[in-house]
């Protein structure tokens, strides 16, 4: 971007547009992209910092909503992240020592702080301000607890209390460590979130945590999301991690990780928001990869997501019923704030546009920059507006957006801010609530009531003030409430004071109201009190066995054990009937905690002498394959020799189960690899020995079976061995592959509806030269892996050097069992040469990786 002379433009900046829809600004493009013939200009305003009033003049928004600045700076500077209290107070998160320049630097000084926001007076307006802790280095997220709050602060997570009155934190106790953030602020753990279900939920971490005011627990969990998490009146999450508008998981995420072998598990951090496309109020070629083709509109807006986060879904009835249960999102690339509705399609959910062509609220200023959104103890929506130039971090920041950036003066000033409030038209503010000073009684009457905040709030100090004597009021409420959220609350508060019993679950088993049924299920999996029921497991599951409803039927799966029958949704049971379904596959497989139950579930499987006879039953062999295989070799043994004898025999199954094997483990493929056995397969090779081409088949399967003591001569060729040189190279790639691990984990298994598995890729296993175009110039669109079928556009690497890049594809395609050769420099060179110009991602098509 470059500014024209005032004598010809006065202050205006002039974007262009490529005719071919490509954009670019100043005299070249970057990364070499051509100029073009047909291009238009989109006269740009200039960008002045506004006043809160000013700002305010610039929202376009739709019915239904006012807009009030409730606190700016300076007494709020950099929000990023807030959260209210049980009395009405608001903790602000302030990452102030954020992208100080483009090069960030001192981005790592402790010049960041929490403040407490309150208004004392009920006007409407945070007048008072207390910083309750100085001195922090880029916190992340803080959550109101036992009467003070947890800090995530990278590396650590805090529990930070002020006992003497101040407002000021005295005490900062450290809980636990492992937290990214301070190097690659965009992708690493926050949220901390407090849960329906007594945890604190994060957004890309691999744990969620249980705290009680002393000690910490914890529990591992996939890693999807990235800013934000959100939770509906179910206590189901929901995410937005840039592109895609809005994920769910479609049953408790910590359920997805028990079996170590299955690397995807489908439903966990799914898509439900299918259209991406935003709607500006404004031209915003501000946008960090705004040169490439499709991500800009004509006439210079930005066509679809690409900051989406902070959500939250309204819990409130105060902007009327129809409103209850929506997501909103922040997208501060594109200076707005979408509204989507959440509904059901085939049982699940499924978010859509709340309007066509339009926004719930978007500006005309660039520096409004829109991050989180959470619910209000008075029902409305509170906005943290980051409100400065420039939100892109420097480890993605392109040339492009640099340039744009210094053009239109948007690198300062810095350490602005404002707290927005969404709400209903002629709203009128009033004094916030003082849930602190409740008795437990009227905590347990507010479980009932209509707003979710004040429901969770109740929930949350029932729990951390151990009110056991609550007990019999909130089994009343879990029997007799006309209100399902009121039963739900009152069963999960009962969980939370460890007071939940067997015939606890079994009211809510059989209560008709699928949220609390399908909590019953997901309690049944726990250890509970017995109550009169010894046998309130069976009971539950037998309630529900039936059921063809989808969060159910997924519920059931998810919590099955060994000796569940049929009647009570047994994880086997739910693969033979309902196997064809990829989630229900995927939660029933996720109860196989170790090597052993994954080949005991194929084993009691193939004794069925009629299985697989139809392609869901073949998905679901070729699933659990992949598990065995997955395992170590003592198991991987066990498995080959389950297979041989129905091989051997001449089976009606033969053909299908030897496709499934061969589909699994790759064996038959281009890169087949060798396969590590803890034994000889005495059987596999007996059967190999024979005639026909099924034995013709097994022996040559056979090649690539390894064990102890196996004569070399009979071993497939395995993958040749590293030079010192290429070791080094290996070596090299793996350090810079941290950065890449917080998208794609060092499993290289990937992160759920984000980010596709690395590990046994056919684009990184196959020429070398697609996935040096992927690291030079980024990826988009589509692309299947198994079952899961990842959207969005990857970014081209901000790598500097072709060294840096054969180093890091070297260490991918040789990384997890991979069998890809080295990658050498000259070869990364002479790429970057042939596809000088390209100035927007690849599609797998265009690589060689279409349908």
């Amino acid at each position: 971007m470059h500014s024209p002379a005032p004598s010809t433009l006065g202050w205006r900046v002039v974007f262009v547009v490529l005719a071919a829809g490509a954009a670019w600004c100043g005299s070249s493009a970057p990364h070499g992209a051509p100029a073009a013939p047909g291009i238009k200009e989109v006269a740009l305003p200039p960008a002045p910092v506004l006043t809160p009033q000013e700002a305010k003049q610039t929202f376009v928004m739709a019915p239904g909503i006012e807009v009030a600045a409730i606190a700016a700076e300076p007494v709020v500077q950099a929000p990023v992240m807030a959260t209210f209290d049980e009395d009405g107070r608001l903790w602000v998160v302030e990452m102030r020592a954020y992208m100080p320049d483009v090069k960030a630097t001192g981005e790592d000084l402790p010049t960041n702080r929490i403040s407490v926001l309150e208004d004392r007076d009920g006007d409407g307006e945070f007048e008072t301000s207390t910083v309750f802790l100085d001195g922090v280095t880029l916190p992340r997220a803080i959550a109101p607890s036992y009467g003070g709050a947890l800090l995530l602060e990278p590396p650590n997570l805090y529990f930070c209390k002020d006992t003497d009155g101040d407002g000021k934190a005295d005490v900062k106790r450290k809980l636990l460590d492992g937290f990214g953030g301070l190097e690659n602020p965009e992708h690493a753990g926050n949220g901390v979130m407090w849960g329906l279900d007594n945890w604190h939920h994060l957004s890309q971490h691999k744990l969620e945590v249980k705290f009680d005011g002393e000690k910490i627990v914890t529990r591992p969990t996939p890693t999807h999301g990235q800013w934000g998490i959100t939770q509906d009146d179910w206590g189901r999450l929901y995410y937005t991690p840039n592109p895609s508008p809005l994920l769910n998981d479609f049953f408790p995420k910590h359920l997805a990780v028990r079996n170590p072998y299955l690397a995807q598990v489908p439903g966990m951090g799914e898509l439900i928001a299918k259209d991406a496309s935003v709607w500006p109020a404004h031209a915003t070629p501000g946008v960090n990869r705004g040169y490439m083709k499709g991500v800009l509109r004509e006439d210079g807006t930005l066509a679809n997501h690409t900051a989406a986060c902070g959500p939250t879904i309204l819990r409130s009835g105060l902007f009327g019923e129809e409103w209850r249960g929506n997501a909103l999102v922040c997208e501060p690339a594109g200076n707005l704030i979408k509204r989507l509705i959440l509904r059901e399609k085939d049982g699940l959910p499924e978010a859509v546009n709340a309007y066509e062509g339009r926004e719930l609220l978007a500006s005309t200023d660039e520096r409004f920059r829109p991050v989180w959104a959470t619910n209000g103890p008075d029902g409305c929506v509170y906005v943290c507006d980051m409100y400065r130039g420039v939100i892109q971090h420097k480890m993605f920041l392109t040339e492009y957006l640099e340039k744009h950036a210094k053009a239109r003066k948007l690198e300062t000033p810095l350490n602005m801010g404002r707290i927005w409030r969404i709400s209903p038209p002629g709203f009128k503010p009033h004094a916030m609530p003082r849930l602190s000073v409740l008795s437990n009684d009227l905590l347990v009457e507010l479980l009932s009531h209509p707003d979710g905040w004040q429901r969770d709030t109740a929930q949350r100090l029932l729990v951390e003030r151990r009110a056991v004597g609550a007990a019999g009021a909130l089994r009343t409420m879990l029997q007799a409430s006309p209100d399902w959220k009121a039963r739900l609350h009152a069963l999960w508060t009962l969980e939370g004071l460890g007071l939940l019993t067997g015939d606890d679950l079994i009211v809510a088993a059989r209560s008709g109201e699928r949220p609390l049924q399908a909590a019953a299920l997901q309690l049944s999996e726990q250890p509970v009190r017995l109550g009169e029921s010894a046998e309130y497991r069976r009971v539950v599951r037998g309630a529900l066995g039936g059921t063809n409803d989808m969060p159910l039927v997924l519920m059931l799966a998810a919590t099955a054990r060994d000796g569940d029958s049929s009647t009570t949704g047994g994880a086997e049971s739910m693969l033979l009937k309902r196997g064809g379904n990829k989630y229900v596959r995927a939660a029933a497989l996720s109860t196989l905690t170790d090597a052993s139950a994954n080949v005991s579930m194929l084993g009691s499987m193939l004794a069925n002498a009629s299985w697989p006879k139809s392609a869901a039953d073949r998905a679901v062999l070729t699933d659990l394959l992949r598990c065995v295989f997955r395992a170590p070799a003592a198991t991987r043994l066990r498995g080959v020799e389950l297979l041989a004898p129905i091989l051997d025999q001449n089976d009606s199954r033969a053909e299908a189960v030897i496709a499934c094997l061969a589909d699994a483990t790759g064996i038959e493929g281009e890169r087949a690899k060798p396969i590590g056995l803890s034994g000889e397969p005495a059987q596999w090779l007996a059967a190999a020995a024979g005639k026909g081409d099924q034995a013709k088949r097994m022996a040559s399967m056979a090649e690539y079976f390894d064990w102890p003591n196996r004569p070399p001569a009979k071993r497939a060729k395995a993958a040749r061995s590293l030079t010192v040189g290429e070791q080094a190279m290996f070596e090299k790639g793996a350090a810079i592959f941290a950065k890449c691990a917080v998208c794609h984990q060092e499993t290289g298994q990937g992160s759920p509806g984000q980010a596709p598995p690395l590990a046994a890729s056919k684009i990184v296993l196959g020429n070398p030269e697609a996935p040096i175009k992927i690291v030079l110039h980024g990826l988009e669109g589509e692309y299947p892996f198994g079952d899961i079928t990842y959207r969005g556009s990857m970014p081209g690497s901000q790598l500097e050097t072709d060294e840096q890049i054969a180093a890091v594809l070297t260490y991918i395609r040789r990384a997890w069992d991979n069998t890809g050769d080295p990658v050498d420099t000259a070869t990364v060179s002479r790429v970057r040469t042939e596809t000088r110009g390209r100035n927007k991602p690849w599609t797998r098509e265009e690589i060689g990786y279409g349908k």
